[in-house]
């Protein structure tokens, strides 16, 4: 009978224990897990995308999940350019953008590219492919431009460029240093590329891996471009090769320079 007793007060400490630790596991966080890589999706635009007869003071955009701006004036492209610098306001799966109607001039298309403005909370995959369209005036411009960039080694398509648009006045050497364009495009899977609510004109164009996020070419980015311009409407029928480029050369330059007495010289560049 004692012997009873003393076992069961050993056993006692024992069976709390397990207790108290079956408690903790029920109670804990579970840890790791697969990482987020979905980008947030807009579930509403007001006002709408599309719109004409526009004078655009705010714009609401609501998303599927909690989202941040991030450079959002470095990134936020719209075309033609305004004067003024929108402000941005997010509060939870909110987005709300601020503009002057008087930075919009009259009978007009805009088109706002966000570029990787907007961005989910806690893993930072920005909304792609997300820009806002409007009129100032009666017609809104629908017009596009199409095309297909494959690498120039394998011949597949090249996903996740950008396609950026210029009129066909704008000269290349402005394009080379940093002119900004008038609409983007990114490409999908296959590497096509469709540039929309397009002004009629003709056009030329770039894609290309803009590492640095600027609308433009650097050195150094990997690059595709259409040798001739078409109008707007149409598309460019003959794909585009995409290549890497150099970076620039670094400047040469007299290190050290020896003569000795027999007159020999020893330059080193």
């Amino acid at each position: 009978m004692n012997r009873t007793k003393a076992q069961r007060r050993v056993r006692q400490p024992w069976l709390l224990g397990l207790v108290l630790l079956a408690g903790c596991a029920q109670v804990s966080s579970p840890t790791g897990g697969p990482l987020d890589d979905t980008p947030p999706q807009v579930l509403q635009m007001t006002p709408p995308s599309g719109t004409s007869n526009l004078q655009l003071e705010s714009l609401t955009l609501r998303f599927d999940e909690y989202v941040v701006s991030r450079n959002a004036t470095q990134q936020l492209l719209i075309s033609p350019p305004i004067s003024g610098s929108p402000e941005f306001k997010t509060k939870g799966k909110e987005v709300l953008v601020d503009f002057d109607p008087s930075w919009f001039a009259s009978e007009t298309t805009y088109v706002l590219n966000f570029g990787d403005a907007l961005v989910d909370l806690h893993e930072s995959n920005p909304a792609e492919a997300l820009f806002f369209a409007f009129s100032t005036g009666n017609d809104l411009d629908t017009l596009t431009l199409e095309g297909h960039v494959v690498d120039h080694r394998t011949g597949k398509g090249v996903p996740g460029l950008r396609a950026l648009f210029y009129a066909e006045s704008t000269p290349w050497d402005s394009i080379w240093v940093g002119e900004r364009p008038r609409a983007i495009a990114v490409t999908n899977e296959d590497g096509k590329f469709t540039g929309s609510y397009l002004a009629p004109g003709r056009y030329k164009a770039i894609a290309v891996d803009d590492v640095n996020r600027d609308y433009a070419w650097n050195p150094g980015e990997a690059l595709a471009f259409a040798t001739e311009a078409i109008a707007a409407g149409q598309a460019w029928t003959i794909p585009w090769l995409f290549a890497p480029t150099a970076l620039p050369a670094s400047a040469t330059y007299i290190a050290s320079s020896s003569i000795d007495s027999t007159g020999f010289c020893r330059i080193l560049a």
